[in-house]
């Protein structure tokens, strides 16, 4: 696992469509026209940026996401708010630290980040409380972004100023 004690010092790049990680040496970087520079806040090590997620019934809801590259799915959500998919299906979310992860699956609106960014009706999937229970820390996130999103943009992490940069490339529809 690569995390915040790596990123904190370089800003790294992450190409999905030709998979391949870029290490920056400093934060003199380029950066792309059309790209969308969204701000996030660092915790405790963890970034963490606001987005609002439009459920099917109607329903927004303002959400602080956690950025997780390790994430599989598009969109983790906490229970509290799986009334925006009033459609689920239960499923095996993946294997964590913890073990096996189940929970639901639905679909969502829309999920917009910082207003630069909005993807329709990414698949949101809601983790059983059991997941929470397992978290040593507090949860300090109404959902992550994972891997389903990141890997429609060309990813750039900049700690250092606090900032993600995304590009669309072609996994983007």
């Amino acid at each position: 696992i690569i995390g915040y004690d790596f990123f904190k010092h370089f800003p790294v790049k992450i190409n999905y469509v030709h998979e391949f990680v870029r290490v920056y040496r400093n934060a003199q970087y380029p950066v792309r026209r059309n790209s969308m520079v969204i701000p996030f806040e660092l915790v405790d090590g963890k970034p963490y940026a606001e987005a609002s997620v439009t459920g099917l019934n109607g329903k927004v809801v303002s959400a602080r996401l956690l950025l997780d590259l390790g994430a599989s799915h598009p969109l983790y959500l906490n229970r509290d708010h799986s009334g925006l998919s009033p459609e689920t299906i239960t499923s095996f979310l993946g294997k964590g630290l913890s073990g096996d992860l189940m929970g639901t699956k639905g679909r969502v609106v829309s999920l917009d980040l910082s207003g630069q960014v909005t993807l329709m009706q990414p698949i949101a999937a809601y983790p059983e409380q059991d997941f929470y229970s397992v978290l040593a820390e507090e949860v300090l996130w109404t959902g992550i972004i994972g891997g389903g999103i990141f890997r429609r943009f060309h990813v750039t992490f900049d700690y250092l100023n606090q900032h993600m940069i995304l590009r669309k490339n072609m996994f983007f529809n």
